[in-house]
């Protein structure tokens, strides 16, 4: 396996693990509005998330879909940041597995758990796909060479 391949296995299992990344899109009036999400990325690094249609993100991405995602873990020092275009997903498919994969990464030792969202009056559900134009990977553990803490994968 080469070494770009090694860093994607250990971004693509770090992600696994986490839960909750802040997306960034664009607001109309020009400004940035941020919110947290509950998400899922598979092995091609590409990034699922679940929202309604009647939610400012929605409106956001469907007037702007250029979005940016940042996951971080306080404990592990480790964080991903990507930039991307988002889009809708339509296969019904796709939907149902990724919605599935969303819900179930989404639990909390077997409590029951709905996605926010559940509690939110804002029209259908929607699943979105990010694909990510520029993504990097930061460790910011001391045994790494200073300097030697991000590797841009994208």
């Amino acid at each position: 396996m080469d070494l770009e391949a090694i860093r994607k296995h250990g971004i693509v299992s770090y992600l696994a693990k986490e839960k909750m990344a802040i997306l960034s899109t664009h607001a109309s009036d020009g400004s940035i509005d941020a919110m947290t999400v509950f998400f899922m990325a598979d092995e091609n690094l590409d990034f699922f998330f679940m929202t309604k249609v009647d939610t400012r993100k929605y409106q956001n991405m469907a007037a702007n879909p250029h979005v940016s995602l940042t996951i971080s873990n306080a404990e592990t020092l480790e964080t991903v940041e990507a930039k991307g275009t988002a889009s809708v997903m339509t296969s019904p498919k796709d939907i149902t597995d990724r919605m599935t994969s969303i819900i179930n990464k989404g639990k909390y030792e077997g409590m029951p758990w709905a996605p926010p969202i559940a509690k939110l009056n804002a029209g259908q559900y929607v699943i979105i796909k990010v694909v990510p134009t520029w993504l990097r990977y930061g460790v910011f553990l001391n045994e790494f060479p200073k300097g030697e803490y991000f590797k841009q994968i994208i």
